[in-house]
């Protein structure tokens, strides 16, 4: 895979859902590479992304459906220098670890990763996962059922501040 890669995990315990995710972001995948974050760019921030410091590169899309199998992604991702922008996260997912319990873990291993809570119900308060899921700046939640094209567009904004912050 290209070094020129902004990586995304999506983790949910429900198949169905990460068949929704792939749906969602198929697209991504068929557009050329340099072409891929840049025409989700300008659909976000209008007609002339390369004056808003356009990050043009292709976007990875991984899935996990449990809390281990997530930390076992971004532990391979960060041992090939290859970590993940965004991690979709669903709180609820039983059985095995909780999105808080592996929110928790993926932290310890990366402090720069974007966490994006998704979940129809949870057991846990926003104020709570926060406190938790240091720093709150790179923390987001998100309420199911999500638009398709606001999934993306969230997806888009996150991984462009993810490689500014990474001197991309």
């Amino acid at each position: 895979m290209p070094s020129g890669c902004l990586r995304i995990l999506v983790v949910d315990d429900d198949l169905g859902v990460i068949a929704s995710y792939r749906h969602v972001f198929e697209r991504l995948a068929k557009v050329e590479p340099k072409a891929g974050l840049a025409h989700l760019e300008e659909e976000l921030f209008g007609a002339a992304p390369a004056s808003t410091g356009s990050v043009s590169k292709r976007l990875e899309v991984d899935y996990a459906d449990c809390g281990n199998g997530a930390l076992h992604h971004v532990e391979a991702a960060l041992l090939d220098g290859r970590p993940y922008a965004v991690i979709f996260l669903d709180v609820r997912m039983p059985p095995g670890p909780d999105g808080l319990s592996t929110a928790e873990a993926i932290r310890r291993l990366d402090g720069d990763v974007h966490i994006v809570f998704v979940s129809g119900f949870s057991d846990y308060a926003e104020t709570e996962l926060s406190a938790r899921v240091r720093p709150p700046e790179r923390l987001h939640y998100v309420r199911k059922p999500v638009p398709p094209a606001n999934l993306r567009k969230l997806a888009t904004t996150l991984t462009v501040l993810w490689a500014a912050g990474q001197g991309a």
